[in-house]
C-alpha cells in the first residue's frame, strides 16, 4: 500500500496546508474551500507550525516535505477513479453536521470523515468502498416497512387509480415523506473516465424519529419511466444500493 496504514486526524486548517503543499486543485466534494482571510505572516506561521506537527505525526520529514505516503493519500483524493460520499444534516443538532467520502485508485483507497473542526483519513480496502461509507453513517435502527416502489407520477398524485395497489403504496410513501426526521443523509457516487467525472443522482437516507431509517431514491425502469422507491435503510440495503449506483456509472 502506498498510503498510510493508520488513521490520521488533523484540524481542517492543517488539511488545507497539506493540500496546498501538493499543488492544491479541486478539493474533494465534501470539503468546502477555506475562504478565511489571513495575512501573509499568519499564513507562513500556520504553515510552519502545521509542518512541525506533521513531522511529529510522521506525515512530514525534518526538511519540511510531506512523506510519500501522505502525499499519495492527498493525490488519491484529488483524482480518484471511484468515489462515494455523503452529507449528513441533523435536524436538532446542526453543530454535529458532517460529511464522509470514500475514494479509490487502483489498489489503494481512503475514507475521509469531516465536520467543521477536523478531518480524519482512514485507509480502507479498495473493494469495500460501499461498506466503508455505510459504516461512517451514525447508527440508526432501520424502519419496519416493506419495499415500496411506484411510478413518480403516481407518487406525485397523478394518473393513478385510487383503488390500486400502487395508490396505496404512494400514500404510504407520501406519509413517510412528511414524517418528523432526526437526520437526513445525501449519498452520491462518482467515477472518472479519461479525465471526465460522472456523478450519480442522489440516494437519500432519512432517519425518521418514530419509524426508523429509510432509503429513498428515483430510478428508471426498463421502459424508460421514472420510479420512486422507499425501503428499510439497513446496512446491507445501503451497501447494495451504493454498489449498484457506482457500478452503473462504469
Amino acid at each position: 500500500m502506498t498510503i498510510p496504514d493508520r488513521p490520521v486526524r488533523i484540524p481542517r486548517p492543517a488539511f488545507f496546508v497539506a493540500w496546498n503543499h501538493v499543488g492544491g486543485g479541486t478539493l474533494p466534494p465534501v470539503i468546502d474551500p477555506d475562504d478565511t482571510y489571513a495575512t501573509a505572516d499568519f499564513s507562513r506561521e500556520l504553515a510552519r507550525r502545521t509542518m512541525s506537527r506533521f513531522e511529529a505525526l510522521r506525515l512530514a520529514t525534518p526538511d519540511g516535505r510531506l512523506t510519500p505516503q501522505f502525499r499519495a493519500t492527498l493525490e488519491l483524493l484529488a483524482a480518484p477513479e471511484r468515489e462515494l460520499y455523503c452529507w449528513t444534516s441533523f435536524v436538532h443538532r446542526p453543530d454535529d453536521n458532517g460529511a464522509a467520502l470514500v475514494a479509490s485508485a487502483g489498489r489503494d483507497a481512503v475514507r475521509l470523515i469531516t465536520d467543521h473542526r477536523s478531518i480524519q483519513l482512514d485507509p480502507i480496502p479498495a473493494h469495500e468502498l460501499a461498506a466503508s461509507l455505510a459504516g461512517a453513517l451514525p447508527d440508526y435502527a432501520p424502519a419496519r416497512i416493506s419495499h415500496l416502489r411506484v411510478p413518480v407520477a403516481c407518487f406525485n398524485g397523478r394518473s393513478v387509480d385510487p383503488l390500486s395497489e400502487a395508490s396505496g403504496q404512494a400514500d404510504q410513501m407520501r406519509h413517510l415523506s412528511r414524517t418528523e426526521r432526526a437526520a437526513v443523509h445525501k449519498l452520491y457516487a462518482a467515477t472518472r473516465h479519461g479525465g471526465n467525472r460522472i456523478r450519480s443522482t442522489p440516494l437519500t437516507v432519512y432517519d425518521l424519529t418514530r419509524a426508523g431509517r429509510i432509503l429513498a431514491f428515483a430510478s428508471t425502469d426498463t421502459n424508460g419511466c421514472q420510479e420512486a422507491t422507499m425501503c428499510p435503510g439497513n446496512r446491507a440495503t445501503l451497501i447494495d444500493a451504493l454498489n449498484l449506483t457506482v457500478n452503473g456509472l462504469a
